[in-house]
């Protein structure tokens, strides 16, 4: 089973402000290869501050993001999550169910398609989950040291939106080093673009600002830049268990409706992992 670290944060910004339904973590890279054993991924992410896109949602918000996935050895591969989100204390917000299947190209290209549905655990208007189905396209190619991603994400529901990435990474990895069977370390930055409706995708925006850029556009699916985003984590694996720590940077870009740019910020996250073959080893 193999998961690239590729800094997808794929899909749009909500901005600072606490109103219902929270927008989602920066969600964990989909399988971006198959692999020649079947396994799981049981995770549990913790990010300081909660972001979309640029945004931050919440005032200074942190958020828990529980995960278990299963790879399957022909390439299919299922995930299903959850989120707790509060700027005072977790509260539970939403489960998450995707589905697709990984492969490659090439040794050195690789791609997943999958589709999710997000259902909420507590509806609170008429406008939330307004845009609950994703497709996904994904794609990583190997040049050297260096891994190009591009990722395109489709919402629909009520709308129709749609969200491009555009990331690149440096994958650094050393086996058998401190005592640890494997550490990685893969800075990465990415470009977003989205558009308008896309901001919908987890209920009623969260500004006048939001609100009027999404005005703007309306019904128009024109791709906009909307952030730079960087990230820098390092990861070790001992046996089965994996602890990931990362630093961010995220750097909005002004959008019309803005009369300047929201202020760059960055935080922390971590990430506690534990991954199992289907079988286990002879």
């Amino acid at each position: 089973m193999k998961f690239f670290v590729a800094l997808l944060w794929a899909l749009p910004f909500f901005a600072a402000g606490q109103v219902l339904p929270p927008a989602a973590p920066n969600p964990a890279p989909p399988v971006a290869a198959a692999d020649s054993s079947a396994g799981w991924e049981l995770r549990l992410d913790y990010e300081a501050r909660t972001s979309y896109l640029g945004r931050e949602y919440g005032s200074h918000a942190y958020s828990l993001n529980p995960q278990v996935s299963y790879s399957a050895a022909n390439g299919l591969y299922g995930r299903l999550e959850g989120l707790y989100f509060s700027p005072v204390r977790p509260g539970y917000v939403y489960t998450s169910l995707e589905l697709g299947y990984a492969g490659e190209f090439t040794d050195n290209w690789s791609y997943s398609l999958s589709g999710s549905r997000t259902f909420y655990a507590e509806r609170i208007t008429k406008k939330d989950s307004v845009l609950r189905n994703n497709l996904e396209a994904y794609t990583q190619y190997t040049l050297g040291p260096v891994a190009l991603g591009l990722d395109y994400n489709f919402l629909f529901d009520h709308f129709q939106a749609h969200t491009l990435g555009l990331n690149l990474s440096l994958p650094l990895e050393k086996a058998h080093w401190l005592g640890f069977d494997k550490v990685s370390f893969t800075p990465a930055a990415e470009l977003d673009w989205g558009s308008s409706l896309a901001l919908l995708r987890f209920g009623t925006l969260a500004t006048p600002l939001d609100q009027n850029f999404a005005k703007i556009d309306q019904p128009t699916l024109r791709l906009v830049p909307l952030a730079y985003e960087f990230s820098f984590p390092l990861e070790v694996q001992r046996g089965h268990l994996a602890l990931n720590l990362a630093g961010h940077l995220l750097a909005p870009l002004r959008v019309r409706g803005e009369t300047q740019a929201p202020p760059s910020f960055g935080y922390l996250s971590a990430a506690l992992i534990l991954r199992l073959p289907a079988k286990p080893a002879e």
